[in-house]
C-alpha cells in the first residue's frame, strides 16, 4: 500500500515499552525510507482484557474501541514531533491482532512488531504475536527486542545470514538495502556444520589420528565454503558498489553463529541489524519459519528482519 503516495511501513501498537520501542525504530526506519508509518492496533473477543475489561458486550466493545483510538493518536502525536515531516495513519482493526497485523503486511513494505505487550487496553502478547506474524505475514518482519535501549541509533554492521537458499537471497536483497539507506557495512555470515566435529570426535571416537582426519577436512570444506560465499555476494556488492562488504565463514550452527552479533558483547560492537530469510536450506517445505529465525526472534538483543522466501519458490 501506499499513503500520501508512498510505500508504508506498518508497525503493531498496544501501549506497552516493546511496542513503543517498535513503534520508534519503525518511525526512523520509514523516515529513511521516505514511506509512511501506520500503526495498527487489533482486538477481538478472544483478547484478555485489561483495566476492568470484561465479556464481548458491545459497550464494551466501543470503549476498548475508543481508548485504542486515543491511545493510537497518541502515540501520533509523539512520533510526529520527533519526526515531523513523517506522514502517519491509525488503523483499529476489529479483528485478533496476529491477523491484523497479517492483513496489513499484504501492502506494507515492511510490518514491526515488539517482542512482548503488556498494554494498559489489552494484553495483545506481541512476544507470541512476533513468531506468529513473522511466519504468515506477506512482507518482511522486523522484530525488536524490548530490552534494546535506543534502537533507533544502533551503529553495528547490517549482519545478513547467508546459505544459498531462496530465503537467504531475498534477506542479502533487504541488508544491501538498508545498508545503503543507512551508511552501515554489511556483514556476511555463513555458517557450515559438521556434525562430527561439533560434537567432539575426540569424545565419540576416541583416537586422534581422527581428530587430524576431521582438521583435514575441516580446512579443506572451510575455504569451498568461502568460496560459496564470495560466490553469492558478487551480485550484490556489484549492484551496490558503495556498501563495505565483509565476510565471515564460521563452524557453527547459523543461529549461533548470528546471535553472537546480536548481544551486548559482539565483536566489533553489536549489529545495528539481522536478517535472515523465513527457511534456510535445511528447513522442511512445510515450515513457515525456522528454527534460526525464531531463535534470533526470542533471543537476539538488536532488531531482527526476517524476508519471507519469494513465492515462486
Amino acid at each position: 500500500m501506499t499513503t500520501h503516495g508512498k510505500p508504508e511501513i506498518v508497525v503493531g501498537v498496544d501501549g506497552s515499552e516493546g511496542a513503543d520501542a517498535a513503534l520508534r525504530w519503525a518511525a526512523a526506519q520509514a523516515d529513511q525510507r521516505s514511506a509512511a508509518l501506520r500503526l495498527v492496533f487489533g482486538f477481538n473477543a478472544t483478547t484478555p482484557w485489561l483495566g476492568g475489561y470484561a465479556g464481548t458486550a458491545e459497550p464494551v466493545y466501543d470503549k476498548v474501541k475508543t481508548d485504542a483510538e486515543a491511545l493510537l493518536r497518541d502515540r501520533a502525536d509523539r512520533t510526529a514531533a520527533e519526526f515531523p515531516d513523517l506522514p502517519i495513519t491509525i488503523t483499529v482493526a476489529e479483528q485478533d491482532p496476529r491477523l491484523a497485523l497479517r492483513d496489513a503486511s499484504e501492502r506494507a513494505e515492511l510490518l514491526v512488531v515488539g517482542t512482548h505487550g503488556r498494554g494498559r487496553l489489552a494484553e495483545v502478547m506481541l512476544g507470541s504475536v512476533a513468531l506468529q506474524v513473522a511466519s504468515h505475514a506477506h512482507s518482511p518482519v522486523a522484530v525488536v527486542a524490548q530490552s534494546i535501549a535506543d534502537p533507533v541509533h544502533l551503529r553495528g554492521p547490517v549482519v545478513v545470514g547467508v546459505d544459498g537458499s531462496p530465503g537467504s537471497e531475498a534477506a542479502l536483497g533487504f541488508a544491501f538495502d538498508a545498508a545503503a539507506r543507512s551508511g552501515a557495512d554489511v556483514l556476511a555470515v555463513h555458517a557450515w556444520s559438521d556434525p562430527v566435529v561439533i560434537t567432539s570426535p575426540t569424545a565419540q571416537f576416541g583416537g586422534p589420528a581422527m581428530v587430524e582426519a576431521q582438521l583435514t577436512d575441516q580446512f579443506e570444506v572451510q575455504d569451498a565454503e568461502r568460496a560459496v560465499l564470495a560466490d553469492r555476494l558478487t551480485g550484490w556488492t556489484g549492484r551496490y558498489p558503495d556498501v563495505r562488504v565483509r565476510q565471515q565463514v564460521v563452524l557453527d550452527r547459523p543461529s549461533a553463529a548470528l546471535l553472537r552479533y546480536g548481544r551486548p558483547g559482539a565483536p566489533g560492537g553489536p549489529a545495528s541489524l539481522i536478517v535472515v530469510g523465513s527457511r534456510g536450506r535445511g528447513g522442511f517445505a512445510g515450515l513457515l519459519l525456522g528454527s534460526t529465525g525464531q531463535a534470533l526472534i526470542t533471543q537476539a538483543q538488536v532488531p531482527v528482519v526476517v524476508v519471507r522466501t519469494p513465492k515462486h519458490h
